[in-house]
């Protein structure tokens, strides 16, 4: 049931990083847009 657990676990914790990495990308992009199109 430990490893389970465990495995269960890791998989959440690898789900959520790659959610935080495609997050903070989307959110440069957009800033990166943004402050484009104000110097612009």
């Amino acid at each position: 049931m430990e490893t389970h657990l465990n495995a269960l676990g890791d998989l959440l914790q690898r789900l959520a990083l790659k959610h935080a990495v495609r997050t903070f990308r989307l959110h440069g992009e957009l800033t990166a847009w943004l402050a484009f199109m104000f110097s612009a």
